[in-house]
């Protein structure tokens, strides 16, 4: 079907000027690794990470391929969640598991599938690298201005906001259009099977 769209294109020149065809990139998978506790102070974020990986890597017998923590989320108490970005031959081994062994531990995990989110604009659906929008738009407010500079005392979810005013529904407003509570996030996120 792709190549049947960029054959079309590169046959018609009015075509050509206003769009273009590229073959989507390769999914690479991620996972979400559970209630990782947080190592003692003095060692480095990176050998900390290295050091769980290989952990992990060693008493799982998994197959060579790249494997980086994207990100940490906040778990309960000192404990936190990675999400992983691992090799797509690495994830086949380990989709039907639902623990990874670690020594003579085990971390629950699954796979992370969660909507893009724009921190640039705070839509939904694409990064900040790719954002169109010029300027930095407020988080907190529907407002044209960092986060950092709002003068707002209560918080108005521009994405709800814009949700209700497109559907003419009255879903809540009084968060931060980064929680991870918001309704539309939450809509999006059941769309992805989050």
């Amino acid at each position: 079907m792709a190549n049947k769209i960029r054959e079309a294109i590169h046959q018609n020149d009015t075509l050509k000027e206003v769009c273009s065809a590229r073959k989507p990139k390769v999914r690479i998978p991620h996972i979400i690794i559970y209630d990782v506790e947080k190592r003692e102070e003095g060692v480095t974020r990176e050998i900390e990470e290295q050091t769980l990986i290989e952990k992990i890597r060693k008493s799982n017998s998994l197959p060579p391929g790249e494997t980086k923590v994207l990100f940490r989320k906040k778990g309960r108490g000192n404990r936190e969640h990675w999400v992983v970005e691992i090799a797509p031959k690495i994830f086949a081994q380990i989709k039907n598991d639902n623990r990874l062994q670690c020594g003579f531990g085990s971390y629950r995990f699954k796979e992370y599938i969660e909507p893009m989110r724009c921190f640039k604009c705070h839509r939904l659906g694409h990064g900040k690298a790719t954002c169109v929008q010029e300027q930095e738009l407020c988080s907190k407010c529907p407002g044209v201005h960092s986060f950092k500079t709002c003068k707002n005392a209560a918080p108005v979810c521009r994405n709800c906001r814009e949700y209700n005013r497109a559907n003419n529904q009255k879903v809540r407003v009084d968060h931060v259009a980064t929680s991870d509570k918001c309704p539309v996030f939450l809509r999006v996120g059941w769309l992805f099977g989050v």
